[in-house]
């Protein structure tokens, strides 16, 4: 009666279906070599696959209080032109490629919460936070054998939030007022 756990686990699978070049230096095979290991090859992208587990907790404290925590892992695949722009991969000066083995962005996510009734008509609730973000996207400059400067969008950031968020609350008849 004064517990609640949850507890789940997301499973995310995605296939951008298309190819990427072997040689980011040589993408589109615009120059010419003789030795093949400067010539891209065009292999099928494997499609990412991904558990993320999730936890809820929270445990009623008498009438008046609620304590919460949560924790769990969030994927976000990155909006699909990043994927795709420049399909042909041909490099011009400053062009900017899609690059298919984008991995998802992650982000690991912890919070705990203290929620109080103070009187009938008015309640707090106090919550901190922690959040890790991985392989977020960005891009980065490459340069072809022949030193054409194009721009390559890459999973190369990390992040991290935390925070304390403050919650009020009143009700009173028809009237109610919040502040967050």
């Amino acid at each position: 009666q004064s517990m609640v756990i949850n507890f789940g686990v997301r499973f995310d699978h995605f296939d951008p279906k298309t190819v990427y070049p072997t040689d980011w230096r040589n993408p589109a095979n615009q120059d010419y070599f003789q030795d093949e290991s400067r010539m891209s090859k065009y292999p099928d992208v494997d499609p990412q696959y991904s558990f993320s587990p999730r936890l809820g907790l929270s445990y009623k404290l008498g009438d008046v209080a609620l304590l919460r925590f949560s924790y769990g892992h969030f994927l976000q695949v990155p909006p699909l032109n990043y994927f795709y722009q420049n399909h042909s991969f041909s490099v011009t000066e400053l062009a900017r490629l899609g690059n298919p083995l984008l991995k998802s962005q992650k982000t690991i996510s912890y919070e705990s919460g203290l929620w109080l009734q103070l009187t009938k008509e008015m309640n707090i609730e106090v919550a901190v936070f922690y959040r890790d973000i991985y392989d977020l996207l960005s891009s980065r400059m490459n340069y072809t054998y022949s030193q054409i400067r194009y721009g390559l969008f890459d999973n190369n950031d990390y992040g991290n939030a935390r925070g304390l968020e403050l919650k009020y609350q009143f009700r009173y008849g028809g009237f109610s007022a919040n502040a967050n």
